[in-house]
């Protein structure tokens, strides 16, 4: 698909490929306005681990560290862990996995 452009110095109108990016696709990383891959990225053995901005990698980072996480794996539907993989919340992953937080919160932190 291609769009006219007009050039705003010499009023010259040409063709300029253009394509569609959806909004947002379930799990992907990527932004949900705009269709950009996030910054805040890493992967690991078992996924693509991400968040959105350090609040949102230091509030993963919270929930995964937390020792008061529920024990009969009751998570009320809508909250972020109801959201996350099975690989992430695992206790088995779980050292790996806020290794990997803490990167990110890191890397956003240098931002």
């Amino acid at each position: 698909m291609s769009l006219d452009a007009q050039c705003e110095t010499c009023a010259a109108v040409k063709p300029v490929a253009a394509r569609w990016v959806p909004r947002f696709q379930q799990g992907e990383p990527r932004d949900p306005a705009f269709g950009c891959a996030l910054y805040l990225q890493e992967e690991t053995g078992r996924g693509t681990l991400w968040a959105y901005n350090r609040a949102h990698a230091l509030a993963l980072l919270e929930w995964i560290a937390s020792p008061a996480r529920s024990r009969d794996g009751a998570i009320l539907p809508g909250a972020m862990a109801s959201r996350l993989p099975g690989w992430m919340k695992s206790a088995a992953n779980r050292t790996a996995v806020e290794k990997s937080l803490g990167r990110l919160v890191a890397r956003a932190a240098a931002i």
